[in-house]
């Protein structure tokens, strides 16, 4: 017989009842805060990044269902009438979702996949819901938090080393663009210049082929810089952030005719590279935003450094959108994400507001005095 003691850890809530029911995972969800939004406490038989896919994406539905209706679920093949989304991250359509409550509010607890069977039954049902009223008594509201801050540092440290996979992707590529194809570019108009040379000036219009095909190739070999940089600026690793952005403005600048106003405030210094690789990336993601979606205007960029901390502005004058348009996009563009996420993995903050005519405005603050930002 299981039993739960009241000092239980929230991760063998989960890891009981897998084994209550023969299920090969299972979650616990609670209330975050005063709300009645959901988030995972405890996982079980789940790996780190279904979870934190699940989290990004609000992926509850099922649970906020039961959550609302305070009834249990055993299902076993589809459901019309439940919102599921599940074949991505389950083997069977076979699960089971009971209520935990919690006071005034209610979380949820899931098992799915069952081991013992090929479906789960009225008996699992039960075992399932005696572990939840054990469950209900033992979580406490200081052993919740405790848990989601643990769950919502590990989904940072996961994105953490995301972001770091993809720069080393870069990196790899941009390398192997200068050096290989970049080269291979270079030999060949070097090889059209000497068969130019060898033409009689009576041939001019084999000249003149072998001249538009060599200034082709030189257009090819900058776009192929541009391209590059815009992958991984190794003037970032040479000289640091400030004359990065400015070779990465001046390339905007002739590439789009987007005029773009840099201003630095403070005393300013060097950077660690854990702060510098993503300060370049929120400011190459928010001026390229602001080309794809302002329409015709102009752009001021301001690195603001203090003792503690670096706020990186971005304005532009374009068309904007509304605040309510904004929140309610239903998926934010890879730009924003991708600056929500680059200031989440360092502690930093990040706010945009932006009204329809007025512009769109960016203040990204990121922490100078943290243990992994030195």
């Amino acid at each position: 017989m299981l039993s739960l003691q009241q000092e239980t850890d929230l991760a063998s809530v989960a890891e009981l009842a897998c084994a209550a029911v023969g299920a090969r995972c299972a979650s616990l969800l609670v209330p975050v805060n005063a709300s009645r939004q959901l988030t995972f406490a405890a996982t079980y038989g789940f790996e780190v990044d279904i979870v934190a896919d699940a989290c990004a994406a609000g992926e509850h539905r099922v649970a906020r269902f039961v959550a609302e209706t305070q009834q249990p679920l055993l299902v076993n093949g589809p459901r019309p009438d439940l919102p599921l989304n599940r074949a991505a991250r389950y083997q069977s359509a076979s699960f089971i979702s009971v209520p935990v409550p919690l006071g005034d509010r209610c979380g949820v607890l899931s098992v799915a996949d069952p081991t013992r069977a090929p479906r789960f039954d009225e008996a699992d049902l039960r075992l399932l819901l005696g572990l939840s009223n054990l469950a209900s008594r033992s979580l406490t509201t200081d052993a919740i938090a405790r848990h989601r801050d643990e769950l919502q540092g590990m989904i940072t440290h996961l994105q953490r080393q995301v972001a770091e996979t993809q720069e080393a992707e870069r990196s790899r590529i941009a390398r192997d663009l200068h050096d290989e194809v970049g080269q291979i570019l270079t030999v060949a108009v070097v090889r059209l210049d000497l068969a130019t040379r060898k033409l009689a000036p009576d041939h001019q219009l084999a000249i003149d082929a072998l001249m538009q095909t060599r200034d082709a190739l030189l257009d090819m070999a900058s776009t192929l810089h541009g391209i590059v940089f815009m992958l991984y600026p190794r003037i970032l690793n040479d000289l640091g952030l400030i004359p990065a952005l400015r070779s990465f403005f001046t390339q905007i600048e002739d590439s789009s005719g987007l005029d773009v106003h840099f201003d630095i405030q403070g005393s300013q210094r060097a950077l660690a590279p854990a702060i510098e690789l993503p300060a370049f990336r929120i400011v190459q993601e928010g001026i390229t935003n602001t080309m794809k979606h302002a329409g015709p205007c102009e752009a001021w960029v301001t690195l603001a450094f203090h003792p503690a901390c670096l706020e990186i502005h971005i304005r532009d004058n374009g068309v904007g959108i509304g605040a309510e348009a904004l929140s309610a996009r239903p998926q934010p563009t890879l730009g924003l994400t991708g600056m929500s996420e680059r200031v989440e993995t360092l502690g930093g903050t990040l706010k945009i507001t932006s009204q329809p005519g007025a512009g769109t405005t960016i203040l990204a603050t990121l922490p100078l005095e943290g243990k992994d930002n030195r």
